[in-house]
């Protein structure tokens, strides 16, 4: 186990590096579920349903809804999440090209999904969290580096939307 399960911390926590090194591996952009015509047609009929039952009210406005709904959830069904290169050095994180300084980031917080480490890291103002897997050879010296430079939520688990997501496959 990656974290000390009566502290709900990382073991790392206990023992700050002073070492500034760089960690580096890929990581999807987004967690994918694989979804089989089971998937498709269980969600074609669900959709039907609501587009009868809001045809049938005659709340043609909430018809159009449903049907956008419907698109929206088959055209992002098809989407395959594309690989990037994720560093986390001492002065931040490069998310492929792009560099997030530790002074935009709030805190961050590790979930333990499935057996993976997903660490999420909340960015100041409006910008989404992002999220990422660890691979399992390098979750002490990430989440030690983590540590050194931002507060850790140990009590945070996996956000709602993500648990949605998992639930229904998006």
């Amino acid at each position: 186990m990656w974290y000390d399960q009566s502290t709900m911390k990382p073991r790392s926590e206990h023992k700050k590096s002073s070492k500034h090194t760089a960690h580096s591996f890929a990581a999807k952009e987004f967690v994918y579920h694989e979804k089989n015509h089971y998937w498709y047609i269980g969600v074609g009929v669900l959709l039907l349903s609501f587009l009868f039952l809001t045809i049938q009210s005659q709340d043609y406005l909430m018809s159009a809804v449903v049907v956008a709904i419907g698109v929206a959830v088959f055209r992002l069904a098809g989407l395959k999440p594309g690989s990037r290169n994720l560093e986390v050095t001492s002065k931040g994180v490069y998310w492929g090209d792009k560099f997030i300084g530790f002074h935009q980031i709030k805190n961050f917080w590790v979930a333990d999904i499935n057996g993976q480490a997903h660490v999420y890291l909340d960015q100041l103002g409006f910008r989404p969290t992002l999220s990422f897997v660890i691979p399992a050879s390098k979750i002490e010296s990430v989440v030690t580096l983590l540590v050194n430079h931002l507060p850790h939520h140990p009590h945070r688990n996996e956000p709602v939307s993500d648990k949605l997501n998992r639930l229904l496959r998006l």
